[in-house]
């Protein structure tokens, strides 16, 4: 969990750390692969507005009423 705030959304959020060798590319190692993809910007909006402006990707926070 990256922070265990007050807030409700840091305390959501996660991640991961991976341990390396000084000196070491991130982008070298055997199972790291790129993932390349197209912006579509009609589609974009679309997913945009189905997800009421982004609202269903983020848990409410106090202090959007502030």
């Amino acid at each position: 969990t990256i922070g265990k705030q007050m807030f409700m959304r840091p305390g959501t959020q996660c991640g991961f750390l991976l341990q390396m060798e000084q000196g070491v590319d991130l982008k070298t190692l055997p199972k790291v692969t790129s993932v390349y993809f197209r912006h579509n910007l009609v589609v974009s909006e679309e997913i945009f507005r189905k997800s009421k402006n982004g609202e269903e990707y983020f848990a409410t926070d106090i202090l959007q009423m502030a």
